[in-house]
């Protein structure tokens, strides 16, 4: 096993984890511009 390929699917897992998060994040975010602007209206 070559002791570099590890570190490598480690960051890749931990991209993949961030990406999740991030869309998270922005669909949150969206639904909170929505209610507001419903509250606007």
């Amino acid at each position: 096993m070559h002791p570099h390929s590890r570190t490598l699917r480690g960051r890749a897992s931990h991209r993949r984890r961030f990406q999740a998060h991030n869309a998270v994040q922005h669909k949150a975010v969206e639904v909170l511009t929505r209610t507001e602007r419903d509250i606007l209206r």
